[in-house]
């Protein structure tokens, strides 16, 4: 008798990706079952003390967010929009809609009197015909060239009767207004809801439940124009580069509210929030598209690290711009003003340079003020008529002659004139040689060694200014950025 010993005969283990596939159609096909099962129940209860359902639970999650398509360009169909049409007088018309077109102008030529600009007839009104669900655009053509054209927005998110209107001198200019209000309001983003993991998440600390921004970006929109005589295509701009920054969410699920906006390259609008305002968690971000521009702190990069981590975004920035976040500095504006106040330019009309519209240096070189600190003091000289002129004293630097100066050391002290020998030291710090050999006084680095030595950001007042006015739009291109950024370094509140 021969014994032998072998391996039980055992079938191959099948290989991972082949057990995955099973698993996926045996889950998939559970799953169908069960959604097409009339047993089913439609709602399944969930085992918290959140008031969702299986159903919504399943929405939010997996919800598929369709987004409107952008227009570059419509045309205007002549008559009334169907659902408006139909109304006997121009009465009925207006309740049904619920703006005005009952405007008149006062005609001074014969026959006189007051005159409709708009007549409530399909020939003087156009609408688009293809806009989605709750939009509304009507156009009305004035009944003399010398009116302007009006127009009427509605959105889904207004009310039954409200519209917004929108006036000017053409309808191709009015086309062009009306195009980037549609675009801008349907890519307006929505309040995120919570769903039940992540209202459970933020209960629990595992996940911040701050204000998120959001950025949403508007190409810019041009129109091809063709040259009938020698063929040449030249672009007309229609709507221009824009980019929105909102901020919504949070604990209390806050509506979206814009908090800046970039226009053709510029940063037009900038929001300023209380620190008791409920949207103030986005401050530092708004910090920095003053500060450092929209270019270097407003990209997508930069918004996703703000949403991530707000305590640490200001980490990959400078010293001197952190510690404006952490002082709460929101505007540093240095300007040179003429004796009226206004910005100057001219070294000659020169009267003194301001921080936040309050004079830190002024020069006497003889020129007429006005400026309240200017009046009841030793410097100051009366006129003709009272008015008021600065002193008139020089100083010799490198053979050239230059005004002295004085800097403001608050309101118990005043004035204060610095030694000639401290002036030239100062003025010979800011000169530069040129080419020729010949020393030209650089304006922006005189205030920057004044600024320096001075330091002016330990005012009261100056600390008042700097944490209590509005931000600057273009703080980032302000020719005193290097005095700004000094001051924002060396900042301290107490």
């Amino acid at each position: 008798m021969e014994i032998t010993s072998s391996k039980p005969f055992s079938l191959p283990k099948p290989s991972w990706y082949l057990q995955a596939s099973i698993l996926t159609g045996v889950a998939g096909g559970v799953g169908y079952f069960l959604m097409n099962n009339k047993y089913t129940p439609e709602e399944i209860k969930m085992d918290a003390e959140d008031d969702f359902t299986g159903s919504e639970f399943a929405a939010e999650v997996f919800e598929a967010d369709r987004k409107l398509r952008r227009r570059t360009r419509w045309t205007w169909k002549k008559g009334f929009e169907p659902k408006y049409a139909g109304h006997d007088n121009k009465e009925e018309y207006e309740e049904a809609t619920g703006y005005d077109i009952s405007q008149t102008w006062y005609k001074n030529r014969y026959p006189r009197g007051y005159k409709d600009i708009f007549t409530y007839e399909p020939q003087s009104t156009y609408h688009i015909s293809d806009l989605p669900e709750g939009y509304h655009l009507h156009l009305w053509k004035p009944t003399t060239r010398a009116r302007s054209w009006i127009a009427y927005a509605k959105s889904p998110s207004m009310d039954e009767k409200d519209w917004l209107s929108f006036t000017h001198e053409s309808k191709s200019g009015l086309t062009s207004d009306l195009l980037e209000w549609y675009n801008q309001d349907i890519a307006k983003p929505e309040t995120a809801k919570l769903n039940p993991i992540q209202r459970l998440a933020i209960a629990k600390g595992l996940k911040s439940g701050e204000v998120k921004l959001n950025r949403v970006e508007h190409p810019k929109v041009e129109k091809e124009i063709k040259d009938n005589e020698t063929g040449d295509i030249s672009y007309k701009l229609v709507t221009p580069h824009i980019i929105e920054y909102f901020a919504s969410g949070g604990p209390d699920q806050l509506e979206p509210k814009k908090v800046a906006e970039v226009r053709g390259g510029n940063l037009t609008t900038l929001r300023n929030f209380e620190n008791s305002s409920p949207y103030a968690h986005v401050i530092p971000f708004l910090q920095g598209l003053s500060f450092l521009g929209w270019k270097k702190a407003g990209d997508n990069r930069s918004v996703n690290r703000f949403n991530k981590d707000a305590k640490t975004w200001t980490n990959v920035y400078h010293a001197w711009f952190k510690n404006a976040v952490e002082n709460g500095i929101t505007r540093v504006s240095i300007s040179g003003v003429n004796g009226d106040n206004n910005v100057e330019t001219s070294w000659g009309k020169l009267v003194s340079f301001q921080l936040n519209e309050d004079s830190m240096i002024r020069f006497l070189n003889g020129q007429y003020v006005r400026r309240y600190r200017y009046s009841s003091d030793h410097t100051m000289l009366k006129g003709i008529s009272g008015n008021n002129y600065l002193e008139k004293a020089t100083v010799s630097v490198y053979g050239k002659t230059l005004p002295q100066f004085e800097v403001w050391t608050g309101h118990d002290t005043g004035w204060y004139r610095p030694r000639p020998n401290t002036q030239q030291k100062l003025y010979e710090a800011a000169m530069e040689e040129d080419l020729n050999g010949d020393w030209k006084l650089n304006k922006f680095n005189l205030v920057n060694v004044i600024f320096d030595k001075y330091q002016f950001e330990k005012l009261d007042e100056a600390k008042d200014t700097m944490t209590t006015m509005n931000m600057d739009n273009n703080a980032s291109r302000s020719r005193y950025k290097d005095t700004m950024r000094l001051m924002c370094r060396r900042f301290k509140k107490k």
